[in-house]
């Protein structure tokens, strides 16, 4: 391995952690551990940065269930990780894969397992992706017609479902942690997946591998992209500080309508993104084509909907709403569960239930009306907007008995310590971007 390429990690590590100095979790590093080169070194290097930081390091494996011999190769790779004095835990995938889009499927569970875990635990999660996996990103969404928020591709530092997620390594090649793990005679496994041609990233990585000089293309256009983004989000700060606030409910964002439509097209498009990733349920952003095809209902004066949200023209603002959805099934909650509802809550149940289950029904003005008067659950969904209320669930016993959950505000940009859980009684979490950072 390059020296460069140590001193890149070195620093990387350093300036995320700086984002962390004093805060709880910072204590509890976990490592999304998949057995391949680039994880295992990531591993490796975190062992060491750990101790500098006094952290506590815990490996992840996820066990997809996709092939018989999956269990066993996870078992594998944490032993591979115990061998190394790391702690390590296997999450199993529980549910039937579909018979189409497994990969993104998979993607999908691997990601809540991890938040999941990383919630119940207090923790920032360190994912392995690399230069050549930051190429191969900016290759399939220039290919898919992205703007230049898409070209910047992977953050080093984002959150999903209220995690941190870290990223030191998106500017060391793959073929550098694959030397370093020789260096150091680490063991590591080669996924299957990687080679099946049936994936679009796949067959980007072939080419790239095939054209060195394509790569080193992309890489720059991500930079320069990653620059000018920065740089467009910078001069929007003043507007979004000045014209955009949140409602009373933490749960709304609310334009100047006037001020919204004197911006350039390239600046409504970030703002509103920026608003439509605030107040949705999670995932990935709303593509820029979209958001394009947004401003002309808008300039019009009428409503629509887009990322599960609700665009309505309320002059003189414009209101982003969130969007309750379909409304679904109960679903039962144990003791000592939690579940990530609509996207938007996160609901925790204690460790101790009187019936050893709750059940979360979608909100109705029916279901709202079982509550007593005064009771403090129907008086604070009482003051909000009927959108704002359809997005809370209806908690009760197995003999519908209504229960009272706690509303906890979201703490420490929106993440948990270690002390938030077990929590005392059902509690619920709220809420989305809007509550770590109504205005940044």
């Amino acid at each position: 391995m390059r020296a460069s390429a140590q001193t890149i990690i070195d620093d990387a590590i350093e300036a995320l952690i700086g984002r962390f100095v004093g805060l709880p979790d910072t204590k509890n590093w976990l490592v999304a551990l998949s057995g391949g080169a680039d994880s295992t070194a990531l591993l490796h290097i975190l062992m060491a940065a750990s101790k500098r930081y006094d952290a506590q390091l815990c490996a992840l494996i996820v066990n997809h269930n996709l092939r018989p011999e999956a269990a066993e190769e996870a078992e594998d790779v944490a032993r591979l990780a115990r061998s190394y004095g790391i702690e390590a835990k296997i999450l199993r995938v529980t549910a039937p894969p579909p018979m189409a889009a497994r990969q993104e499927w998979a993607r999908q569970q691997r990601y809540q397992l991890l938040c999941s875990y990383a919630r119940r635990h207090g923790g920032i999660l360190w994912l392995a992706h690399h230069l050549d996996d930051q190429c191969e990103t900016i290759a399939m969404r220039l290919a898919h017609d992205s703007g230049l928020q898409g070209l910047a591709a992977m953050k080093a530092h984002s959150y999903l479902e209220f995690v941190p997620i870290l990223r030191p390594l998106l500017e060391v090649p793959k073929a550098d942690l694959v030397a370093y793990c020789e260096a150091h005679n680490l063991s590591f496994v080669q996924d299957p997946s990687n080679e099946n041609a049936q994936f679009e990233r796949v067959r980007w990585r072939r080419l790239l591998v095939q054209d060195r000089a394509l790569g080193g293309n992309l890489a720059k256009l991500g930079r320069l992209s990653k620059a000018m983004n920065e740089g467009l989000e910078r001069a929007l700060a003043a507007f979004w500080r000045k014209y955009v606030r949140k409602d009373l409910s933490g749960h709304a964002l609310l334009c100047d309508a006037a001020a919204f439509a004197d911006l350039p097209e390239q600046g409504k498009i970030i703002v509103m993104r920026k608003m439509l990733r605030r107040v949705g349920a999670g995932g990935y952003p709303a593509s820029i084509a979209s958001v394009k095809r947004l401003l002309q209902p808008i300039a019009d004066g009428r409503d629509a909907t887009l990322a599960a949200c609700h665009i309505r023209c309320e002059a003189p603002e414009i209101a982003i709403l969130p969007e309750a959805g379909r409304d679904h099934e109960p679903l039962y909650l144990g003791a000592g569960a939690e579940r990530l509802y609509r996207g938007r809550l996160l609901v925790r149940t204690p460790k101790e239930l009187a019936d050893g289950q709750v059940i979360l029904r979608p909100m109705h003005q029916s279901l709202l009306a079982m509550l007593a008067p005064d009771d403090p659950y129907r008086v604070f969904l009482g003051c909000l907007r009927p959108e704002i209320r359809m997005i809370f669930p209806f908690v009760h016993t197995l003999d519908d008995r209504p229960i009272t959950p706690h509303i906890n505000n979201m703490v420490q940009k929106g993440y948990f310590s270690q002390l938030d859980w077990p929590t005392a009684q059902v509690a619920i979490y709220s809420s989305s971007g809007i509550a770590r950072d109504a205005v940044g």
